[in-house]
């Protein structure tokens, strides 16, 4: 939260093995990991124009669902990786599945999660 990233990450690499796997350590790092996502990335509203523009700009919705999951509107964060989950499960080497999976992680919401572990698994399966 403090900005530090480098330091958040050697933080959570340092600790012991037992403690390494526990959910609050995946939490964080799944947190940061979709913080450092956005370094140098675009604002919300220049990614939606993008968006606008290019309706498959799979960069752009990426990074405006990590945004969005940040921010404000989680529930839009996630539908913006299953449109490119639906559209184009591979792009770049199956992220908007992961970035799904790293978003149950971090997100409180029981229902919201339960609700779009059902969408991505019927998009998978």
């Amino acid at each position: 939260r403090a900005g530090d990233a480098a330091q958040a990450r050697t933080a959570l690499d340092a600790l012991p093995a037992d403690l390494a796997g526990d959910d609050r350590a995946t939490r964080l790092r799944n947190q940061l990991q979709l913080a450092q996502a956005l370094d140098g990335a675009a604002d919300a509203q220049s990614l939606r124009q993008r968006i606008a523009t290019e309706p498959n700009d799979w960069e752009a919705r990426d990074l405006l669902g990590v945004r969005l999951l940040l921010g404000d509107d989680p529930a839009a964060g996630l539908e913006q990786f299953l449109y490119i989950l639906q559209h184009q499960r591979d792009w770049h080497d199956g992220q908007a599945k992961k970035r799904l999976l790293a978003a149950f992680q971090v997100l409180d919401d029981a229902a919201l999660v339960s609700s779009y572990r059902r969408s991505m698994a019927s998009l998978l399966f």
